[in-house]
């Protein structure tokens, strides 16, 4: 759909603004992995030991890492081709980064203190919300009539972050720990829609 510029931002910028908040959103996210300052092993063994008790943080980001991965593989899509958007896609994709921008410190709090269920529920606030306003990007999206590959696919993928951040919640009251693997559902479900894709195909 053409647009006039009064009103309107140029995407290839808005898409350089995303790459950049993104890439450094994934950078920050490996930052609280790390052993203590005053930690001095006296051998190999004490080292994989020191080196495995950081686990749980491991998990958490990876997971997160793919997350927002999948986020910006999805945003990357929304508007291809177009050469503007509209100024309320540009204020939404704002809001959208800065809550990426939020993962690295809600991916801390849940690394250190997995066994505490307010730092689940501040993670799921985070990756739930933001969810909530990628998909608002995509309503806009189709109300505007931009080429947009996947985009429904795009947008159940979403109500499943969003689900997989309430179910996390769930977790949280019986045992924080376990919380996490709520967001395992989101890596499942590709590999569930391709099999089916084959199998329509085939």
């Amino acid at each position: 759909m053409p647009l006039h510029h009064h009103g309107t931002v140029s995407k290839t910028r808005l898409d350089a603004l995303a790459d950049a908040m993104f890439g450094v959103a994934m950078t920050l996210l490996v930052i609280d992995i790390r052993l203590p300052e005053a930690f001095d092993p006296k051998s190999g063994t004490e080292l994989l030991h020191a080196v495995a008790e950081l686990q749980s943080k491991f998990v958490v980001y990876i997971v997160t890492f793919f997350v927002v991965g999948l986020r910006w593989m999805g945003n990357s899509k929304l508007a291809a081709g177009e050469e503007r958007v509209t100024e309320p896609f540009a204020r939404w994709t704002l809001l959208h980064l800065f809550l990426i921008t939020c993962l690295p410190f809600s991916t801390m709090l849940i690394g250190r203190y997995d066994d505490l269920a307010p730092a689940v529920w501040i993670y799921a606030a985070n990756m739930g919300v933001a969810a909530l306003v990628a998909i608002r990007l995509n309503m806009i999206a189709a109300h505007e009539g931009w080429r947009t590959d996947g985009l429904e696919d795009g947008t159940r993928a979403l109500w499943l972050l969003l689900a997989s951040a309430l179910l996390s919640v769930a977790v949280s009251f019986y045992d924080p720990r376990w919380a996490m693997l709520a967001y395992l559902l989101n890596f499942v479900r590709p590999l569930v829609t391709r099999r089916t894709h084959r199998a329509a195909s085939g």
